[in-house]
């Protein structure tokens, strides 16, 4: 097994983290849609309370301030903790500073985790340390919310990215793409005896065009992008996973 560092600390992209995210034409797209479909698949769940892991800059608490549920923010890194405070204050969300191998949590004790954005830090051998853990604090019938960048989005742009990525000369150019793509069939490995209850992809190459040709047009693209087969090929894959009762 290789080696891997299973804390990943952002202190020092913490301060700017949502606005290299999130702002501009593709980040506030990237938002929107995300808000929409985050917000479609926690109302399935119809729980009152989620624990938020990695709570990163607090955003979810916003896509979700209008729903019936409380949120716990949990992150490992401090910096990032202050940045959702600054949020939490408005939203009145509660934030815990946690080890997501070793969460705070009674076992069988939570109904619904939002996991974004997570997993796919570690390579595929080590994931299984904090599935293990997540499986362990959300109880029987409960939910995990998880999503993964895509590794053939667009056909296969980002498998070729990282690939380009790993040479030193183009790193210089495309920057370290320390990302690690979903393998094939690894959602039943991770959880073999849970149910994935919907999918959904988000964002296609050049998708937020369609922001410009009227409010219904980029509905029905991102309609599409959330079913098969274009979702197989957005940037972005979540699924709603549900814990045997």
């Amino acid at each position: 097994m290789e080696k891997c560092e299973l804390r990943k600390d952002y202190s020092t992209e913490a301060k700017d983290y949502d606005q290299k995210r999130f702002e501009g034409e593709k980040g506030e797209f990237l938002s929107r849609t995300d808000n929409a479909i985050i917000r479609e698949l926690t109302r399935i769940t119809n729980t009152s309370l989620c624990l938020d892991m990695p709570v990163g800059s607090g955003r979810v608490s916003t896509y979700l301030r209008d729903e019936p549920i409380n949120i716990i923010g949990c992150d490992y890194t401090k910096e990032m903790l202050s940045v959702t405070k600054q949020r939490s204050d408005a939203n009145g969300q509660i934030v815990v500073q946690a080890d997501a191998a070793k969460l705070p949590f009674k076992s069988n004790s939570l109904e619904l985790i939002i996991c974004l954005n997570f997993f796919h830090l570690f390579p595929a051998p080590f994931r299984g340390i904090f599935s293990a853990e997540l499986d362990r604090v959300i109880k029987p019938g409960g939910f995990l919310l998880c999503s993964f960048t895509n590794g053939w989005y667009g056909g296969g742009l980002s498998w070729m990215r990282k690939s380009l990525s790993d040479l030193k000369v183009i790193k210089k150019v495309l920057g370290d793409c320390s990302i690690y793509f979903l393998t094939r069939g690894e959602i039943s490995k991770l959880f073999p005896t849970w149910r994935v209850c919907k999918s959904r992809g988000n964002y296609l190459p050049f998708q937020r065009l369609t922001a410009h040709l009227g409010r219904n047009i980029e509905r029905t693209a991102q309609w599409l992008t959330a079913r098969t087969p274009l979702k197989r090929f957005c940037f972005a894959r979540f699924y709603l996973l549900r814990k045997p009762e």
